[in-house]
């Protein structure tokens, strides 16, 4: 394992942001004052950081290129030939579509924030019988801390 850096974050989203714009792992490291065999690490040793910050970058390029694209499309909407405008709404409509739905599934699957992940995946580790154990626990302890306020239930 390498050492701590208090910088490795960082270090790893530039890192993660310039493989994602196609810079190769020697341009990488020489960049970042790194061997190339330790930045080519980065995503196997710190997956987890790794996969944020190259997602972010890389959903922003994919982001530009399709803003890119629906302006040609737009441009093509005004062509003097009907197929060719009918191909480019065609396309605007079906590219829409798309974004939409990948909105909604991403939305409904994946956790916006690390945070929330790490308890999602801290709940996914608990067995259904210690769990049953931790809500009887906490009914428990409910029902004992009613009774001493002298409130009962």
């Amino acid at each position: 394992m390498e050492p701590y850096d208090e910088n490795l974050n960082a270090l790893i989203a530039q890192a993660a942001a310039m493989r994602a714009v196609g810079k190769t792992w020697q341009t990488i490291a020489t960049e970042l004052d790194r061997s190339s065999e330790t930045v080519r690490r980065w995503p196997e040793r710190h997956p987890k950081e790794w996969i944020e910050h190259y997602r972010t970058v890389e959903s922003y390029i994919i982001a530009e290129a399709a803003g890119e694209a629906r302006l040609i499309l737009r441009n093509m909407l005004r062509a003097k030939k009907g197929h060719f405008r009918l191909h480019a709404a065609r396309h605007l409509l079906k590219s829409r579509d798309t974004d939409r739905q990948r909105e909604f599934t991403t939305a409904a699957q994946t956790p916006t924030d690390w945070r929330m992940q790490k308890m999602f995946d801290e709940v996914r580790a608990v067995s259904d019988e210690e769990l049953d154990r931790n809500i009887d626990d906490y009914i428990k302890s409910k029902n004992d801390l009613s009774f001493t306020d002298g409130e009962g239930i």
